[in-house]
């Protein structure tokens, strides 16, 4: 799994939604040439050559990432679970 800065991950969660680069300055609080960066560095952490790639791959990315997150702490609900069931055993 990619480690996506925070900035990226806020970026394309803009661009998920369809915001253009102007929109996405505004919503952010950056400059126009700022997201242009962004977007130019997640193009190269995900591999890919446009948008509409960059979108698509960014949302497998989280959906991998969700999915870890669940199973992590799934297996910490378990443990707890387990725990409290050897105290009272």
């Amino acid at each position: 799994m990619k480690k996506i800065p925070k900035r990226i991950r806020q970026v394309c969660e803009c661009l998920v939604r369809g915001l253009n680069n102007r929109e996405i300055s505004e919503e952010l609080d950056i400059s126009y040439i700022t997201v242009k960066l962004h977007v130019s560095r997640a193009l190269k952490l995900f591999g890919v050559k446009d948008r509409t790639q960059l979108v698509i791959a960014y949302l497998k990315e989280k959906k991998m990432l969700d999915e870890y997150n669940y199973e992590e702490q799934k297996d910490e609900r378990v443990q707890t679970l387990t725990k409290v069931i050897d105290k009272l055993a």
